[in-house]
């Protein structure tokens, strides 16, 4: 069945008619702390949630125990086309909360902005999504297609306990993927995203006495060294910009590296024997890679260890923080249904974004699994701050997401 604009309109007015209830759901979601690691609160509160949803086979799965994935499943009339919907609740710290105007767990509303820690990255779509499928449904609407919803943990390590789990289980065996993102315009999707490594840069020296340190070899001293070369190949790494290929697609790619931990500490009177420096490196898919990336750490401590006798580390691949870089093929049908989506809901037809930011993101694991499937993501809650204070996201870029999900669902799916 064609898809009148009779139905579509009674579809967006159902969502009018469910603001509160959206508004409200995104607050209870941001008041319960999930910081990766300590996601069973919010899994076990969300699972309940889904379940008013009427969908089927509402469950938790999960690798570890106490770091739940909650997903379900929309059955359609033929099952075909398949897409699975993705959002992740797992949030990095508040940081330090003095630092925060409004509480990072309040869910405070002013100016037509809700704040708190995950409200943009990346708890922001999970409202949409479940309002968008019970807009189609008390609509009276019934899809050909089938919808797999993922709300996963551990993104923000990897996604190796929650995207990565889901996927390899087989549980996102669908035809395409939707990243449901929470900041932006409304103007890009994305098909593309970097990799990521982290490296573990292990300083030795010899402890010593403070009254005897002139006998040791301070490894937080030595590390300095280090630490100075890592930031020049810093200056290096973000400002390379290099072109990568989905089909005769062109995107700019764009490299990022950061020092994010340095620890040295014996106790309060000795000399530290040991220093750790560790960095997140993102890197441009095709052009660079796991191997080259090290290589460039290396040499740095290579180069090191031969101007300075004293100066002794080693290099490590930190297991469970990386990404896979992933570049989707480009599907004209999955395309076009956002773009049409989106172009009733904002006026505007969002393009391909032809540059790639310094981010990584866990549907590499999808992309990984399924490199011939296409994924796409998008999202328009204008949000902002995310991973720094007072994290925000809008409550129009909220409705107007579900209404775009929803009119996406339809043009995708198919209305049998």
């Amino acid at each position: 069945m064609k898809m009148s604009s009779n139905i579509e309109k009674k579809v967006l007015n159902l969502i009018d008619e469910s603001k509160d209830d959206i508004v409200a759901l995104m607050q209870k979601l941001v008041q319960i702390p999930s910081y990766t690691g300590n996601e069973a609160e919010i899994g076990e509160f969300l699972v309940e949630e889904v379940k008013k949803f009427d969908l089927d086979d509402v469950r938790i799965e999960q690798e570890t125990i106490g770091r739940p994935n909650v997903m379900a499943r929309y059955k359609g009339t033929s099952g075909k086309p398949s897409i699975t919907t993705y959002a992740h609740y797992d949030t990095v710290p508040t940081g330090d909360i003095a630092k925060w105007t409004r509480g990072p767990f309040s869910g405070t509303i002013e100016d037509g902005k809700i704040y708190g820690r995950g409200v943009s990255d990346h708890k922001f779509p999970i409202p949409p999504l479940l309002f968008a499928i019970k807009a189609i449904k008390d609509a009276g609407v019934r899809l050909k297609g089938d919808i797999v919803f993922a709300f996963v943990c551990d993104e923000e390590r990897g996604g190796h306990r929650g995207m990565k789990h889901v996927v390899d289980e087989g549980h996102c065996d669908t035809d395409h993927l939707l990243y449901s993102g929470g900041g932006g315009d409304g103007d890009k999707m994305g098909i593309a995203a970097n990799g990521r490594a982290y490296y573990r840069i292990t300083v030795k020296g010899h402890t010593e006495h403070t009254g005897r340190n002139d006998q040791g070899i301070n490894a937080a001293v030595k590390a300095m060294k280090l630490i100075a070369r890592l930031q020049e190949l810093r200056e290096d790494v973000n400002n390379r910009r290099d072109k990568f290929k989905s089909g005769d697609f062109e995107i700019e790619g764009k490299g990022r590296l950061s020092i994010n931990l340095v620890n040295a500490f014996t106790t309060g009177n000795n000399v530290p024997d040991l220093c750790t420096v560790q960095i997140d490196r993102r890197f441009i898919p095709q052009v660079e890679s796991f191997e080259s990336t090290l290589a460039e750490v290396q040499a740095i401590v290579d180069k090191l260890k031969k101007e300075d006798p004293e100066f002794d580390a080693y290099v490590e691949f930190v297991p469970d923080r990386w990404f896979y870089p992933s570049v989707s093929v480009i599907d004209p049908v999955l395309v076009e249904a956002l773009q049409k989506s989106a172009s009733k809901v904002l006026g505007i037809t969002p393009e391909i974004n032809n540059a790639v930011g310094g981010g990584s993101s866990d549907h590499g694991w999808f992309n990984l699994k399924y490199p011939d499937r296409s994924f796409v993501s998008y999202g328009c809650g204008r949000g902002g701050n995310t991973h720094t204070y007072d994290e925000f996201t809008t409550v129009d870029g909220l409705i107007d997401n579900t209404k775009i999900y929803a009119l996406f669902f339809m043009n995708l799916l198919g209305i049998a």
